[in-house]
């Protein structure tokens, strides 16, 4: 019996020993296992890191690359307009040179001729002056004669109307706009003048629209502008700055 139990105690030990044997390669496998799955772990996570930096790289790349590029679109748009510029002042420059160049040949032609006369360019430039004072004086005079003539018809006339020779003063058809009125001394500015053929005691009508509005008499007239004294019996509504005004039907030309 005692033989038994000690081949039972030897197997049961001899058992243990297998299966300590046996844990300890499990353990030991498993332990490898462990390691590599952590290097490959860790590999992973170098990679991924990897990958986010090269990515991250990537899209700062980018960003530098399109800032880069508006960068020399800016600097091509402001180059270009600049050798527009250029060009357009090249374009001028050249002109102005062919314009200066047609001026010194008429000049230096003009010179023959006047060598040719034997004349000094001192007297030349006093001939110019004296040409240039006379042609001055020759515009101021014909302006004075227009205005003396303005004011001649216009004094003839009035002593013809004061003479009862003529009823109405007779001026072109004139069409403006009324500027400016006074309600209380009821008269208006109108935007024509002598210069267009109003006359002093000249009548005119306003309308606004289709409607006839008043008859006014022209009490001063300017060169561009004239005052006139609105008719009592011809106001039909109140003038307005900016309504029609035109030559009345009895001051027409007949």
């Amino acid at each position: 019996m005692l033989r038994i139990f000690l081949i039972l105690s030897l197997a049961v030990a001899l058992a243990g020993v297998v299966v300590s044997f046996v844990l300890k390669d499990k353990a030991q496998v498993l332990s490898e296992q462990r390691d590599t799955f952590r290097d490959e772990r860790d590999r992973a996570v170098a990679a991924e890191t990897r990958a986010r930096d090269s990515e991250r790289q990537a899209r700062e790349a980018e960003k530098s690359a399109k800032d880069e590029l508006e960068l020399v679109q800016q600097e091509l748009t402001v180059t270009t307009t600049r050798l527009n510029e250029t060009d357009g002042l090249l374009a001028r420059r050249s002109q102005e040179l062919q314009e200066t160049i047609v001026s010194r040949d008429t000049a230096q032609r003009r010179l023959s001729r006047w060598e040719a006369l034997g004349i000094e360019p001192e007297q030349i430039a006093n001939l110019q002056s004296r040409t240039e004072r006379l042609a001055a004086e020759r515009d101021a005079f014909a302006a004075e004669k227009q205005v003396m003539g303005r004011e001649i018809a216009r004094l003839s006339e009035e002593l013809d109307l004061y003479r009862g020779k003529i009823t109405e003063v007779q001026m072109p058809d004139v069409r403006g706009l009324v500027t400016a009125v006074d309600g209380n001394y009821q008269f208006v500015v109108l935007d024509r003048g002598a210069e267009d053929g109003l006359k002093r005691n000249g009548k005119m009508i306003i309308t606004r629209g289709e409607t006839l509005v008043a008859k006014a008499q022209l009490v001063r007239v300017e060169a561009r502008s004239a005052v006139a004294n609105l008719m009592p019996d011809w106001v039909q509504d109140q003038v307005q700055a900016g309504d029609q005004v035109m030559t009345s039907y009895e001051a027409l030309p007949r």
